[in-house]
């Protein structure tokens, strides 16, 4: 369907990066892993009542640092609010979409079109200045609303599916991110400004048995888009190589030439706008931490390994060039690259739990292994 057209123009005025991992499947471990360059299991806010680490510098201080003024509008109480960490160096942080106390989040009624005007005013009292300006709707979130004007190309209103209005929302969040690339046009400052559109993860409906996001470590969540558009940078060009959305800071970082913190950990992919070669043998890797689901996946190539613990134990390896869709799992046929994954990623799993770690293998001889564990309080 012909959702986001006006996306789709960027893209031909960019860069688009064919292939971009998320590292998590909900918003805020992904959000932190884009402020922050360091993966799920390495920044602090993986589960819902984590915080970042104060101790990552995130990508908004790096430009305050460089004398650039920092603003976030965001319908997202997840990303808003000082007591997860995720507004760490933003000068200004407007939570748009109103939010109350102990509301879901399911329950806001975000509007695009209410961040546009925020950021346009706020543009408009910065322009003549260095800016970092974030934007982050929430229009895409469920529960999906009819949206006059948008979903009507996809279904009737009596007979709308789940997905018909997601594409209805889709397509009125593209239309706000063209008024938000017509304001800036308009002022004379995209042609001197970097301007990244990307997502912090995608959406299931049913593909491989649940919905929405946050349960799964699949490509349909983890896969996200990426368009950069920077002054005198290429234009329509498409990069099919891996990359991870923990690439996205550096990158800014590089198009404006501000240095990057130490810690960060992503490649910047200003080389790749340049028509270079992508770095060989790279590993990308995303988390679903949580009381219900404890999930890691790598992503090396065209192979992706997953690693279940929780809810069942599962081993899953993929062939995603054969594969795109993931259901079939080579775990059991692996060739030497799948094997090779599948044990990187076992290490990453002992690696990423917090706690002690008791590593059982085998015994010498066939018998009865007892274990007993005692904690002390």
């Amino acid at each position: 369907r012909r959702t986001t057209p006006r996306l789709d123009a960027l893209a031909r005025e960019g860069a688009l990066f064919e292939d971009v991992t998320a590292c998590a499947a909900w918003t805020k471990p992904s959000t932190a892993c884009l402020f922050t360059s360091r993966p799920a299991t390495e920044h602090g806010a993986q589960t819902i009542d984590d915080r970042l680490d104060e101790a990552h510098v995130t990508l908004a201080e790096a430009f305050g640092a460089a004398g650039y003024a920092t603003a976030a509008f965001v319908d997202n109480p997840l990303v808003s609010s000082r007591s997860f960490g995720l507004a760490q160096g933003f000068d200004r942080v407007a939570q748009v979409a109103r939010a109350t106390r102990g509301a879901n989040i399911n329950d806001l009624e975000a509007e695009a079109v209410h961040l546009t005007r925020r950021a346009d005013g706020w543009l408009r009292r910065h322009s003549d200045e260095r800016f970092f300006a974030y934007v982050h709707s929430l229009d895409l979130h469920a529960a999906y609303r009819w949206r006059p004007g948008f979903s009507g190309r996809f279904a009737r209103r009596e007979t709308a599916t789940e997905l018909d209005l997601y594409d209805g929302e889709l397509a009125a969040n593209d239309a706000q991110l063209g008024a938000l690339a017509d304001l800036l046009r308009g002022r004379g400052l995209l042609g001197r400004t970097v301007l990244a559109v990307t997502a912090d993860h995608g959406e299931e409906f049913g593909e491989h048995g649940t919905t929405r996001h946050g349960a799964s470590l699949f490509q349909t969540l983890l896969r996200v888009p990426l368009v950069v558009l920077a002054p005198g940078g290429p234009r329509g060009l498409r990069v099919p190589a891996p990359v991870g959305n923990v690439d996205v800071a550096p990158t800014l970082l590089d198009l404006a030439g501000v240095p990057r913190p130490p810690a960060f950990s992503g490649l910047s992919l200003r080389p790749l706008m340049s028509g270079r070669p992508a770095p060989p043998g790279r590993t990308l890797v995303a988390a679903q931490l949580g009381p219900r689901d404890v999930i890691y996946a790598a992503r090396r190539g065209r192979h992706k390994a997953v690693r279940q613990l929780l809810p069942t134990p599962a081993r899953l390896l993929f062939d995603l060039a054969a594969d795109p869709d993931e259901r079939r799992d080579l775990s059991g046929e692996a060739s030497s690259e799948g094997r090779a994954l599948l044990a990187e990623l076992d290490q990453l799993v002992q690696m990423g739990q917090t706690g002690w770690h008791i590593i059982v293998g085998p015994p010498s001889e066939p018998g009865m292994l007892e274990l007993r564990v005692r904690a002390s309080v």
